[in-house]
This record gives C-alpha cells, structure tokens and sequence, in this order.
C-alpha cells in the first residue's frame, strides 16, 4: 500500500482558440547597399483571457568597407557586419504556468513580457593558412515582466499561477566558427 503526504486532483477543461499574424519589411539603402533596416510587429490574441498583444520590432545593420590584406591566393574576404535590435516580445502562458499551486486555473493571467537591446557583430577572416573563419559577438540587455514565477521540488516545477515577478537578463555572447 502506498502513502502519499500530499495529493492534488483536479478536474479542468480549457477550451481556447490563439490567433497570430505578423509583418515585416526590409529595406536595403546606400552605396553598395550596406545599410538595412528590417522593422516589424507581431500581433496575437487569445481569447482565453481577452489578451490582445502587439510586439514590435526593429533591426538595422551596417557593413562598412574594409581594406582587404593582400594575401595571395587567399579565397574569402574580410568582411564586418555591424547590427542592432530593440523589440518588445510577448509569451502568452502555456497551461502549466496558468495552474496555480492548488490545482484552480488563472482564468485572468497575462502574457510574460520583455523588452529586448541587443548589439551585435560578425567578423568574417582567413588565418591559418587562409581558412575562413567568423568571428560573432552579441551584447544583449532583457528587462522582464508579467513574469510567472516557479519553484522547484527535487524534479518538480511548481508554477505560481500569476504573474507575479520581473527581472532581467544581460550579457555578451561570443563564437568563433572556422574550418
């Protein structure tokens, strides 16, 4: 015979429809086209709890000229891309994170959300005997909200059910790819 110490049931039917559509442009300007700007917007709506969201998004880069070495029979180039992005991005909740700890379901709950910074570049070089190598490095800054928070017991995640924390995430990402 088996004992447990803490036992949830429950009895839930969650009917509910998302509707997503999104929009984007990019235009590419400038001598030798080395400038672009790609904007856009998602938009979604879950008629769950009413929540309609509309994420924009914008990018723009940059690819500077760069003096070339005279390397003989080098077969790529150098090349420099420079990039930023801001974006608003928003995740409505799976049905885990509408579950609250006594097994009722958040029927007013909200989509987690953040706004996103993010500075990049990718170095394309040859070393090593002219292999080509790229070089990509990311400065990113999140800042969070409507999060759902959760705790964990051993395997478990229990997930609080509301949106009830924010926070943020920052950092510089590097990667080095070569053959």
């Amino acid at each position: 015979q088996l004992t447990f110490n803490d036992v949830l049931r429950t009895n839930v039917k969650v009917n509910s429809n998302r509707y997503t559509a999104f929009v984007q442009d990019e235009i590419t300007f400038g001598k030798q086209k080395r400038w672009n700007i790609v904007g856009g917007a998602r938009i979604n709506y879950w008629d769950f709890n009413k929540e309609t969201i509309i994420s924009p998004r914008f990018q723009f880069g940059w690819q500077p000229k760069l003096k070339q070495d005279s390397i003989r029979n080098a077969r790529y180039e150098r090349t420099l891309a420079l990039r930023g992005a801001l974006g608003a991005y928003y995740q409505p909740p799976i049905y885990r994170e509408m579950r609250r700890p006594d097994g009722t379901v958040n029927n007013n709950i909200k989509a987690q959300k953040s706004l996103h910074a993010i500075l990049g570049s990718d170095y394309s070089f040859t070393m090593l005997n002219g292999r080509p190598f790229k070089l990509t490095t990311e400065l990113y800054y999140k800042y969070l909200w409507d999060m759902v928070s959760y705790g964990y017991d051993n395997l478990l995640i229990r997930y609080s059910g509301t949106n009830d924390s924010k926070g943020y995430a920052a950092g510089i990402d590097m990667r080095l790819f070569g053959e």
